[in-house]
């Protein structure tokens, strides 16, 4: 799937991502976006803001309740 999507320019981002052992061998297949409980467990509109907010405002790092 990777390979079809870079062929026709596409980005993709792996769903269900919850083991760094996943994480290694998507880097390693060069899939750079991933999302799933190994990075956050679900989280409210309003806390989703929050995290963004502080990327866009340059934080390296934040706490995910």
């Amino acid at each position: 799937m990777l390979n079809l999507a870079r062929t026709l320019g596409l980005e993709v981002i792996a769903e269900g991502v919850e083991a760094a052992g996943q994480v290694a061998f998507l880097q390693s297949l060069d899939c750079g976006f991933g999302q799933g409980y190994f990075f956050s467990r679900p989280i409210p509109a309003d806390e989703a803001t929050r995290l963004l907010d502080g990327v866009a405002a340059g934080a390296r790092s934040l706490a995910v309740a």
